[in-house]
C-alpha cells in the first residue's frame, strides 16, 4: 500500500506527536531551577496540562506543613508525578533531575514517595 519511503496518515501524526512529547519534555527538564525546583510558570504549567488553581486546591490537602512556598512545592510534585506517568519509557532522560526534585522536596518537608502516589488527578 504504501512505499519504504511514504508514511501513512496516521503514522506522521503518531510521529508528530512523539516529537512534541519528547520536546515538552526536555523543556520541562530545562526549566528545573538549579537547587531542584521547578517554578509555576503558564508555559509549565500548559505543556502539563493543568490548571494552576486547580493544582493548587487539590494540594492543598493532601501537603501540609511545607517549609517554602506553597506553589513551587506544588507544582514540583505534579512535575515530578507527570514526567513519571507519562514518560517512563524515557526514563534514563529524567531520572537524575526527578532524584534532584525529590532531594528539594524533602529538604521542604515533603517525602515524595508518600505524598506521589495520592496524586491522581494527573
Amino acid at each position: 500500500m504504501f512505499e519504504d519511503s511514504e508514511k501513512s496518515p496516521e503514522m506522521e501524526c503518531k510521529i508528530d506527536t512523539d516529537d512534541k512529547s519528547r520536546a515538552d519534555l526536555l523543556e520541562i527538564i530545562k526549566s528545573q531551577k538549579i537547587h531542584g525546583y521547578w517554578e509555576p510558570t503558564s508555559e509549565l504549567l500548559q505543556k502539563i496540562g493543568k490548571n494552576k488553581e486547580e493544582l493548587l486546591s487539590k494540594l492543598s490537602g493532601l501537603v501540609k506543613n511545607v517549609k517554602g512556598e506553597f506553589e513551587v512545592v506544588a507544582i514540583t510534585l505534579v512535575v515530578l508525578v507527570w514526567i513519571e506517568k507519562y514518560h517512563q519509557d524515557k526514563r534514563s532522560t529524567w531520572i537524575m533531575i526527578h532524584k534532584k526534585g525529590q532531594q528539594w522536596l524533602s529538604a521542604q518537608g515533603i517525602k515524595y514517595a508518600e505524598v506521589a502516589p495520592l496524586i491522581t488527578f494527573i
